[in-house]
């Protein structure tokens, strides 16, 4: 099956990690839609959906390597979580769209990091297992901008942010 998969993250307070804390809240949010979405990325229907907050215990069962909670690490962690519905999911084809273009550089290869290097690395290892069996293409989306789908995910962000 084909998806598209809008991930979004979201940091109440520290948008680019300036200031932040392990305890600054921060969220991921994904939405996954099943059919063509369009050029306005507001066609398909809604398959899937998965907000949470971002986990900066390192003694969290559910941990991956987010140090703070910011905007960059929640982005990221959202990437992280698509992945792994991906994994689970019967996907062969799944294009991933990101109004962050550092989470996408960053995960997918294009640029090394200075900062939050465990968290990536863990990502970038995983979404290089997911891509043995589906093939991911992924996208930058501007953000706030009305496209529905992306508008979507910036809500369950912030609702992870919030939990």
């Amino acid at each position: 099956m084909e998806y598209t998969i809008y991930t979004d993250g979201s940091a109440h307070g520290h948008l680019d990690g300036d200031g932040a804390t392990k305890s600054t809240p921060a969220g991921w949010g994904f939405v996954v839609v099943q059919g063509p979405t369009g050029l306005n990325h507001d066609n398909g229907e809604e398959y899937h959906l998965d907000y949470g907050r971002v986990i900066t215990d390192t003694g969290h069962p559910l941990y991956i390597g987010a140090e703070i909670g910011s905007n960059n690490t929640a982005e990221l962690s959202a990437i992280y979580h698509a992945l792994e519905w991906i994994k689970s999911s019967d996907a062969t084809s799944v294009a991933i769209y990101s109004d962050s273009n550092y989470a996408l550089n960053m995960v997918f290869g294009n640029w090394t990091p200075n900062t939050n290097k465990i968290l990536i690395d863990t990502i970038s290892k995983f979404a290089k297992e997911v891509q043995r069996s589906v093939t991911i293409s992924n996208a930058h989306i501007r953000a706030h901008s009305g496209f529905k789908w992306n508008e979507v995910a910036d809500r369950l962000a912030d609702r992870g942010a919030r939990r």
